[in-house]
């Protein structure tokens, strides 16, 4: 099942001059739940927490032929190694959700970044945000559960 249209989100994003600030508050936290998932995946240096002058040696995930890598045990290094900026998009998803009033006023748009943002907060296994998780998934279900 599809989650988000591409092509009706593409085009409220063109239509915005490409500035998330600039569309519906609701097509505002949607881009910023995309954002903290782009961030689970990036191999961009800066969110991989390299100076610039390192940033040479960030591993690239999809080599310049267009295929992915293949897996190695650094992976799991640079993974950690995003976990703070990653966390912290995650956090500024939840305050652009919660600004947007997403949980009071459901639309077809809030849905599709509760629901996104509901499935990227089971993403980690930090221990120390699993009680927060687990309450705000529970409050992000309700909305989903009772569309018609």
């Amino acid at each position: 099942m599809q989650v988000l249209s591409p092509e009706s989100f593409y085009m409220e994003w063109e239509s915005a001059g490409r500035r998330a600030d600039r569309m519906s508050p609701a097509s505002e936290a949607l881009c910023a739940v995309l954002e903290a998932w782009a961030s689970r995946y990036s191999d961009n240096p800066a969110i991989l927490g390299l100076p610039y002058q390192y940033a040479h040696t960030a591993p690239k995930v999809i080599t310049q032929a267009g295929e992915f890598a293949p897996g190695s045990k650094g992976r799991a290094h640079w993974g950690k190694a995003r976990l703070p900026v990653c966390n912290a998009l995650l956090d500024r998803a939840g305050r652009v959700i919660d600004a947007a009033s997403l949980l009071r006023r459901p639309s077809v748009t809030g849905l599709q970044a509760l629901s996104l943002y509901n499935q990227l907060m089971h993403m980690s296994d930090q221990g120390s945000r699993v009680k927060d998780q687990w309450i705000q998934s529970k409050i992000i279900s309700l909305p989903l559960q009772n569309q018609d």
